[in-house]
């Protein structure tokens, strides 16, 4: 149904070519084949657990590490970006600062693994190292 939208808004466009409807048959055809694929196997999954260290000001608890665990083939290279994804899809109350995802300007700012560093600059450890 939106592939027959498309179509209708380019053929009703006068300066439209050929190419740009090519393009959108291009799309609408990797739609169908992307529906097909078959899952892959979850063998090749390699999660991480990532300790948190998780503080509520409104509640008179004291701090604790909080576990998290993803696969890190569906997230990118960087703390920040697992701290992304664990933000997204797992537990969208954790709050942290960031900005430039560029090592600029140092909202990313953490400690991480007892070290001081920037979430946007420092990789995740392989599966194998702490």
């Amino acid at each position: 149904m939106a592939s027959g939208l498309l179509r209708r808004a380019i053929s009703r466009v006068p300066t439209a070519s050929s190419a740009a409807r090519v393009v959108v048959f291009r799309a609408h055809a990797s739609e169908a084949q992307a529906q097909q694929v078959e899952p892959k196997a979850t063998s090749s999954a390699t999660p991480k657990t990532f300790q948190i260290y998780r503080w509520n000001p409104d509640s008179t608890n004291k701090p604790e590490l909080q576990d998290y665990e993803i696969d890190l083939k569906d997230c990118g290279p960087m703390i920040l970006d697992a701290l992304i994804k664990i933000k997204n899809e797992i537990d969208p109350t954790l709050t942290f600062r960031r900005s430039c995802r560029e090592g600029i300007c140092g909202s990313c700012a953490m400690n991480i693994d007892g070290r001081n560093g920037l979430a946007c600059l420092t990789k995740i450890p392989a599966v194998g190292q702490r």
